[in-house]
């Protein structure tokens, strides 16, 4: 059976003889295996199932040094991002499309190699693509990871100023800003406040919902993106945990413990409304806790307490964090003075497991953020 054949097998609903693959790379990892293998086409050394023709992003044009421009007449500058760029200058002045002509689909570059392409790997599944490229800007808040994926990595990200900036010389005029914070914290407050900077160069400005949406006004009110988050994470903890439900969980005596941060902000309310909402799922044998013990129910030695007045005698502590960074691997999970040190010196509970994984590592979470996104581009229109 050819690898056409496979995936042709797959599409057709049957069971193939094996799960067939096609790997594909930006460019500096291409290249690096272009250069390992000593060859510029990888799909025959990667054993590539489908072979993909005409182009997924369009056609660039070399204006010289690290300037690129697209069909749609947007140059891009690549000497950060070496894979599509970042975009420099506007194509358009005025909000209007008079005038202007857009890429022709019929562009004979699309199909310039189906022929050829197709005598060298006859075997192999097509799939034809016609695409533009598309851009959007991040930017980090936090200057000390900015410098500190610049040391490892030599990867340059904007700050806010720097992203608001840049939006404000590629002529944007309605800004849609999705914070990736976990709530309407202090560093949230910061955002909206730099924003408020720059509002009058923008036509419109929104700010998405950050991960758990608005924060109610006391500890017993929830909302769906809360109860969201809450089954989301505890499904992803039990698969972790390897157990089949939250109920096979508590059967063995086990608790989950969330740890979050903590602030003296106002919206530290919102790890009481976690742990409110943990309770109106019925997830009787999962905890909210925070580093900083604030508020005071969420500090560790109130934790303990409440876990062993349940009488669970395992626990799995996972941070409650976008980001597993120094507090889940040190302040949660190290080996002193950490919540998994203190858990295990109570002398209360016969094992303590840790978890390292961020919440941004889930696909449900992913997604709640995404829709969050989507909710604010569809206010512009109302």
């Amino acid at each position: 059976m050819t690898k056409r054949e496979v995936i042709k097998c797959v599409l057709d609903g049957k069971k193939p003889p094996y799960v067939p693959w096609s790997f594909k790379f930006t460019k500096e990892p291409k290249e690096m295996l272009q250069a390992h293998y000593g060859v510029e086409d990888l799909d025959p050394v990667l054993g590539n199932h489908i072979m993909q023709l005409g182009s997924d992003i369009g056609f660039f044009n070399h204006l010289g040094g690290d300037l690129y421009q697209d069909v749609f007449q947007v140059v891009w500058d690549r000497s950060i991002d070496k894979d599509i760029g970042d975009v420099k200058g506007c194509v358009l002045s005025e909000p209007t499309l008079e005038g202007y002509q857009f890429p022709n689909p019929l562009d004979p570059r699309f199909f310039a190699n189906i022929e050829s392409e197709i005598a060298k790997k006859p075997d192999m599944f097509r799939v034809f693509q016609i695409g533009f490229s598309m851009y959007e800007r991040r930017a980090f808040t936090a200057q000390i990871i900015i410098n500190h994926v610049q040391a490892r990595d030599g990867e340059k990200i904007d700050n806010v100023d720097q992203a608001l900036q840049r939006a404000i010389d590629n002529g944007v005029k309605n800004l849609v800003v999705q914070p990736t914070h976990l709530m309407h914290g202090a560093e949230y407050d910061e955002l909206v406040e730099a924003l408020d900077n720059y509002k009058d160069k923008f036509e419109s400005v929104t700010v998405a919902e950050p991960l758990l949406g608005e924060v109610g006004a006391d500890a017993t009110v929830v909302n769906e993106d809360k109860a969201k988050v809450a089954e989301d994470i505890t499904a992803e903890a039990v698969k972790d945990a390897g157990y089949d439900s939250l109920e096979a969980v508590k059967a063995d005596s086990t608790a989950f413990v969330f740890m979050g941060h903590g602030t003296s902000h106002t919206a530290k309310v919102s790890y009481s409304q976690m742990a409110s909402q943990m309770a109106a799922l019925g997830y009787d044998n999962v905890f909210v806790g925070t580093v900083e013990g604030e508020p005071e129910e969420t500090a560790c030695e109130a934790v303990i307490e409440a876990v062993k007045a349940a009488g669970y005698k395992n626990v799995i502590l996972r941070p409650l964090m976008v980001v597993a960074g120094d507090h889940a691997n040190n302040d949660m999970a190290g080996d002193d003075d950490s919540w998994k040190s203190m858990f295990t010196a109570s002398g209360n509970f016969d094992k303590v497991d840790t978890q390292i994984a961020g919440l941004g590592e889930i696909e449900a979470v992913q997604q709640i953020y995404v829709d969050h996104t989507k909710a604010a581009i569809d206010s512009l229109g109302k």
